[in-house]
């Protein structure tokens, strides 16, 4: 009879453990550094990325540089952005940073398919600025929510710096 106690007892020790590892968020989170390496230079892409907190959520930045510089991206994972009213090219996009209030309103380009999100360059730099700064933020979108950690940024976007790109002028996305 102890036996079967000890065996029922370390069962639902097993179960507890798993269901409490299965919620919890991802211990390690941090930003993503990926690179391609082309015969040419001018080929050579590289991208950083901080994927959703958890499994079912919706939104994930990234940073690409190519040829053409660095972008920096908003994904929708499983959703299309809603247009603003007053210029369908653009949707309101929310950043919250702690230390302030109210939140700082952008309107971020939707790109074909409407689930990728383009910030123009000063919003983009902005941004940027304030990660390298140590400083982190949340992205909202409708009900939907990023937070953007600093941790491991500066190392990433470092190296996404590094990757040796060579940049041309006067290119131009293909609408």
């Amino acid at each position: 009879m102890n036996n079967f106690l000890s065996c029922i007892r370390a069962f639902i020790a097993l179960i507890l453990l798993t269901l409490t590892a299965c919620n919890s968020p991802k211990i390690c989170r941090e930003w993503g550094f990926e690179a391609n390496m082309a015969c040419k230079n001018t080929y050579n892409a590289a991208r950083i990325f901080l994927d959703a907190e958890k499994e079912y959520d919706y939104l994930e930045a990234e940073i690409v540089r190519t040829c053409s510089g660095v972008r920096f991206y908003i994904n929708n994972l499983f959703m299309q952005a809603s247009p603003c009213l007053e210029d369908p090219s653009k949707a309101k996009v929310q950043i919250l940073f702690d230390c302030q209030e109210e939140p700082w309103i952008i309107y971020p380009l939707i790109l074909r398919g409407g689930q990728r999100l383009l910030l123009i360059n000063e919003d983009a730099n902005f941004l940027i600025e304030s990660l390298l700064e140590g400083q982190s933020f949340t992205i909202k979108i409708d009900r939907y929510e990023l937070n953007v950690i600093s941790e491991s940024f500066c190392e990433r976007y470092q190296a996404l710096l590094n990757i040796n790109i060579a940049e041309t002028t006067g290119f131009r996305y293909l609408e």
